[in-house]
C-alpha cells in the first residue's frame, strides 16, 4: 500500500498539473480509466500509460485513502470554480439516486474523488469502479484481460506460490471483484460495451499495449499533451 507521503506527493504533483492547465486556459484533458482482470497486468499497463502521458496514477489504495482523508480531498478540490463543484455534487446525488448505486459513506467518498479527478482530467485511474463512474466523454475506458493460464502463472510468480494455489487465489480475486462491481455499480465487468477498448496482455507486449492505449486516447479526445508520449 502506498505511504501517506507518497499519496501527498502524488496529489501535489497532480494539483500542479491542473494549475498549469488552468493557467494556460486549456480545457481539461481526458483521463484513462482502467478495469482489469486479476493477473492481467493492469497495474503495469496503468503505470506505463501514466509515464508516457506525464499523468498521475490513481490506483485503488490511493483513491480509497483520498476518500478517507479530508485534507487530501480538499487539495484536489482547491481552485475549482463553483460551477464545477456543483456539477460534481449533482453527479454524486444522481449516482445514489436515479442510477441506484448501492449507497455507503465509503463509496460516496470514492465516487466524489473519482468524479473530481475526472472533471479536472489528465490522470490514469486504476480500478475502484472508475471505468463505470466516469463517462465516456471524460475518460478512455479500458478493459485489461489475459488468458486464465497466463494470469495463473503471474499470480503464482507474484505471490511465490504453486499454480494450484494460484488458481484458487485467482478465483477468489475474480469473485470479490465481480461482487463489488455488481453490488455497487450493477454492472458486469466483462461486458465489452462498457469500454472503448479491450487490451489482451497475453498477446501484446507491455510497451505495445501502453502505446495502443495512448494512441487511442489521443485519437479519441482532442487537445491532449502529445509531446511526452511522442518522445517516450
Amino acid at each position: 500500500m502506498a505511504s501517506q507521503r507518497a499519496i501527498d506527493e502524488l496529489v501535489e504533483r497532480q494539483v500542479g498539473l491542473w494549475n498549469q492547465q488552468q493557467a494556460a486556459r486549456e480545457k481539461p484533458g481526458a483521463c484513462v480509466a482502467i478495469s482489469h482482470l486479476p493477473g492481467a497486468g493492469g497495474a503495469e499497463l496503468a503505470q506505463r500509460v501514466a509515464e508516457r502521458l506525464g499523468y498521475g496514477l490513481f490506483g485503488r489504495e490511493i483513491v480509497e485513502e483520498i476518500a478517507r482523508d479530508q485534507g487530501a480531498q480538499a487539495r484536489i478540490v482547491a481552485e475549482l470554480d463553483e460551477h464545477i463543484r456543483s456539477l460534481i455534487e449533482r453527479y454524486v446525488m444522481e449516482v445514489f439516486g436515479k442510477r441506484g448505486f448501492a449507497e455507503t459513506d465509503y463509496l460516496r467518498g470514492v465516487v466524489r474523488v473519482v468524479q473530481t479527478i475526472g472533471e479536472r482530467g489528465r490522470a490514469v485511474l486504476l480500478g475502484r469502479g472508475s471505468a463505470f463512474i466516469l463517462s465516456p466523454q471524460q475518460a478512455l475506458r479500458v478493459l485489461v484481460v489475459a488468458p486464465k493460464a497466463i494470469r495463473v502463472e503471474r499470480v503464482a510468480a507474484a505471490l511465490g506460490i504453486d499454480r494450484e494455489a494460484a488458481a484458487k487465489r485467482l478465483v477468489e480475486y475474480e469473485e470479490d471483484r465481480r461482487q463489488f462491481l455488481r453490488h455497487h455499480f450493477h454492472v458486469e465487468q466483462m461486458d465489452p460495451t462498457h469500454y472503448h477498448l479491450s487490451v489482451n496482455t497475453g498477446q501484446l507486449r507491455p510497451e505495445v499495449a501502453a502505446e495502443v492505449v495512448v494512441e487511442a486516447l489521443q485519437r479519441q479526445f482532442s487537445k491532449l499533451p502529445e509531446e511526452k508520449a511522442r518522445t517516450a
